[in-house]
């Protein structure tokens, strides 16, 4: 017979599985929502590494290499489309749950690791922080908590080989984006200060440890910057991975990050306040628990480095906000669990889990009925206009389905806007690296270069399908920014191209598409469109 922890590793075992078939369920609903722009840039990135082209040689972008890998794996595994992206997000956010799960479970019990659990699942789902996207910051907690798991462990067993491997997985978080240098920072200060801790404390074995760390940390960031070395363009890969960076994330003012910061918590929590503020609570329990006491420090040190990823730039966007879930979801968990401290002199086991309970699935309920529109019914499309509004994700795929009908696999395109998803969709390359306006339209001294670069490279190329899109979002102009390659490219299209299609964005429930003939002579009704040109003059 089962032993009373054998019955309890079952139970709680038991709802991991319902949250992950929970969370599964809605995922696996929504799985054909048009790709975004950046899964699309990385989509095309991946797409073109799986036909042997290195990143940062035909398409140049700011992020690290390792998000185009993960891509790669999954688009391999799963196959090239929009579908094969969300269904390799739905893997990665089951193992970032039981991730969750195991962690919280690890630093006080069953019950923090599955309230962890369900908090993240469920905060993970919310169209605010754009949760249906497979954006790199999925993939980069996924790694932070496998790193810090093995810390953990590590740290218990005193294995060096764990602490190789935890420093290695971090790294590897790094390579996903940039800024998950703040978790290998993190990581490196759990290790020294558990080192201090020790007595009689050892100088010389705390920097032998901290040196395993840090080669595990450097292995895969060392190896992945000698293969670009040796197999693609480094130049151009520092330039677009450190340098436009640079520039890019001390452009905003600090008095606007603090503002924006504000502002978009306030949008991202809305839909799951009450589980936010049972997070807040986890935040005091150290004052009653002494069990949340003695983990206090570390879940406190995770959620402020957590949110110190997130600074550099101060833009905040919504999916930023996914690199401090699994700390929220922890705080959430200690609160659950800390309940029991406080409710010790009743000695009714029943209302201490029957509170437990509450206080995590009401917040859930919360959640789930103020989004059951969008969790239960919208269709794919519905979902992603009510996420994104008027971008054009949809349109996107209608666009690259013509695109694909009506040319040759050798055939060039280019997107003058920021929508790569359309060259992935399409299967066709592009007439130019620069896959995104975005940079384009930034102050920084390089800009005029880059804008000729591309211009000369088009001209070269002369693509036989040019779209121009038309939408302020995939532009982002500022006043201050240099606008020739638009004015260049009214004028170019002018010359050598005809129009083919237009691509009418009139509302969040209407799109008009005109093709071929019946494109011609026809305006736009809204302030949203794009149009599709076909090379004349071949």
């Amino acid at each position: 017979m089962f032993s009373r922890r054998g019955i309890l590793d079952i139970a709680s075992w038991a709802a991991v599985l319902a949250i992950l078939l929970a969370c599964a369920w809605i995922r696996f609903r929504l799985l054909a929502t048009p790709l975004e722009r950046d899964e699309g840039d990385y989509a095309y990135l991946a797409q073109l590494l799986l036909q042997g082209i290195p990143p940062y040689t035909e398409a140049y972008d700011m992020r690290m290499p390792g998000i185009f890998a993960a891509y790669a794996l999954v688009l391999a595994a799963f196959g090239q489309t929009g579908v094969a992206v969300h269904l390799g997000l739905l893997l990665v956010n089951s193992a970032t749950i039981v991730l969750m799960f195991l962690l919280g479970r690890k630093l006080l019990d069953a019950t923090t690791g599955i309230a962890a659990a369900a908090s993240f699942g469920a905060l993970s789902l919310t169209p605010t922080i754009q949760g249906i996207a497979a954006n790199a910051e999925h993939f980069l907690i996924l790694l932070v908590l496998a790193g810090i798991l093995l810390l953990l462990r590590a740290l218990d067993s005193r294995r060096s080989a764990l602490l190789f491997f935890s420093g290695a997985t971090l790294g590897l978080a790094f390579l996903i984006k940039q800024h998950g240098i703040f978790f290998v920072a993190f990581g490196g200060a759990v290790l020294v200060w558990s080192e201090f801790l020790q007595r009689p404390f050892a100088g010389r074995r705390c920097l032998s440890r901290s040196l395993v760390f840090a080669t595990g940390a450097f292995a895969p960031v060392g190896l992945t910057f000698l293969a670009i070395l040796l197999l693609a363009d480094f130049e151009k890969f520092w330039l677009w991975t450190v340098t436009v960076p640079r520039d890019y994330v001390t452009a905003v003012p600090l008095h606007l990050g603090l503002d924006r910061l504000w502002e978009r918590f306030n949008l991202v929590a809305a839909p799951a306040l009450p589980l936010w503020c049972v997070a807040g609570i986890g935040l005091v329990a150290p004052a009653w628990s002494a069990r949340a006491r003695g983990r206090g420090a570390l879940v406190l040190g995770f959620a402020l480095f957590s949110f110190l990823s997130m600074t550099p730039g101060l833009l905040f966007r919504p999916h930023y906000f996914l690199q401090i879930l699994p700390a929220a979801a922890l705080l959430v968990g200690i609160a659950v669990s800390s309940i029991a401290d406080l409710l010790a002199r009743t000695r009714s086991t029943m209302l201490i889990r029957a509170t437990q309970a509450l206080v995590v699935l009401i917040p859930i309920y919360y959640l789930a009925y103020g989004e059951q529109a969008f969790l239960f019914r919208m269709s794919p499309t519905e979902a992603s206009r009510y996420t994104y509004s008027l971008n054009p994700f949809p349109e996107s795929l209608e666009i690259a389905h013509y695109i694909k009908r009506n040319s040759t696999p050798d055939d060039r395109i280019v997107v003058l806007g920021s929508e790569p998803q359309i060259y992935f969709y399409a299967q066709r390359r592009s007439a130019t690296p620069y896959i995104l306006m975005y940079p384009l339209m930034e102050y920084h001294p390089l800009v005029l270069e880059m804008q000729q670069e591309m211009i000369e490279g088009i001209e070269r190329q002369e693509p036989k399908y040019l779209v121009f899109v038309n939408t302020a979002s995939s532009w982002q102009q500022r006043a201050y920014s240099h606008t020739n390659v638009i004015r260049w490219a009214k004028d170019y299209a002018k010359r050598h191209y005809r129009r083919v299609g237009l691509v009418d964005i009139i509302s969040a429930a209407e799109t008009r598409y005109l093709w071929d003939d019946a494109s011609v002579g026809q305006s736009p009704r809204s302030t949203n469109w794009i149009s599709v040109f076909e090379r004349s003059d071949e």
